[in-house]
């Protein structure tokens, strides 16, 4: 099997999972000495999370969707919903999920979240977007431009509309509920994200060139440099510990230390990104006049073609006239015939 390239894969789905890799470290730390550590991923089909927690020794994956035709052998995959989760209690160490639960309709949205905790032996981490203008506004923004490039909407903003996003203080109050300890941490600088989704979106017509690869990897590489903690964010994960211990302070100093931001590093990912879009909007102007070529030809070639079932008609016309002719004529020489017969009889 190929080689799993971390940094080459979309700057969202890096820093998320970057995330949750420091997370599962520092919190399983020190715990689990000589046991196996289970780790279920819900949502997570692709199992891109995998390769970010390779401590993990049982990782299992919850999916409504039918299993990938290519996936590691190791991973254990399990069809099913999580507002029914086919799992005893606690049967994992820790219970992650990103970009789930906006996914679902708001009814089942709770149920969800307390099922999430019901498998957690001690942590869940839960990730997702939050209800608010700038969020929405984004979102609203990349799937149009989405639209524009691609001819249809983006499937997964299309349903943070169609079912809105989750509001925050909702899924607090499940757990403050449960009387679960908790602490949220704010991941995915709104800006980042958006000049990320808005560059892909002019891309998608070259979807999987090497230039959007360049881009995803330059921004993955200086990630840390790129304040991606830094307000506003474009999504709220909640660290829950079930039966477990976190030094939330702790936790928040050592990612505030990493994750700075440096605006040299945010002015380079501006310039890689509009040249790239500039090649791009270069690439479609050339298009355009592709395109404009190949509509004044086929306006040329319907003006042949119609002149040519036009000569066609005609012609035909003229053939009918020709073969009544020849009937007519046929009629007329047997006429002569009959009246030569008839005169000769007489004779």
């Amino acid at each position: 099997m190929k080689q799993f390239d971390k940094k080459s894969v979309s700057p969202d789905l890096y820093s998320r999972n970057t995330l949750i890799s420091y997370l599962v470290e520092k919190l399983l730390n020190g715990q689990y000495h000589n046991k196996k550590c289970k780790l279920l991923d819900v949502g997570g089909y692709g199992a891109n999370l995998h390769h970010y927690v390779e401590q993990i020794d049982e990782f299992t994956i919850l999916e409504k969707k039918a299993k990938p035709a290519q996936l590691d052998e190791n991973i254990k995959y399990v069809e099913g919903s999580i507002l029914k989760a086919p799992f005893s209690d606690r049967a994992f160490d820790v219970v992650v999920s990103t970009d789930m639960i906006e996914h679902l309709d708001k009814p089942d949205r709770p149920p969800a979240v307390r099922e999430l905790l019901r498998v957690a032996k001690k942590y869940l981490i839960l990730g997702m977007p939050c209800k608010n203008d700038l969020t929405e506004n984004a979102e609203r923004i990349v799937n149009e431009m989405f639209a524009t490039v691609t001819g249809k909407n983006h499937e997964f903003l299309n349903e943070h509309i169609q079912y809105g996003l989750p509001k925050e203080e909702r899924i607090e109050q499940v757990i403050k509920d449960m009387n679960l300890p908790y602490f949220k941490i704010n991941e995915g600088n709104l800006m980042n994200w958006y000049i990320q989704y808005l560059y892909t979106s002019s891309q998608m017509d070259q979807l999987h060139n090497e230039k959007q690869f360049e881009f995803n990897r330059f921004y993955n590489e200086n990630l840390f440099r790129l304040g991606n903690l830094r307000a506003p964010t474009y999504r709220t994960f909640f660290v829950v510990a079930n039966d477990g211990y976190f030094s939330q302070e702790e936790i928040m100093s050592e990612l505030a230390d990493q994750w700075k931001w440096d605006p040299q590093a945010f002015m380079e990912l501006l310039k890689k990104a509009f040249q790239d879009m500039r090649i791009s909007m270069n690439r479609g102007a050339k298009l355009l006049q592709v395109q404009n070529q190949l509509t004044n030809l086929q306006v040329e070639y319907e003006k042949e073609h119609a002149h040519f079932e036009h000569t066609k008609k005609q012609l035909i016309e003229k053939d009918q006239i020709i073969q009544k002719a020849r009937a007519s004529m046929s009629v007329y020489k047997e006429t002569i015939a009959e009246a030569r017969d008839v005169l000769t009889a007489r004779e």
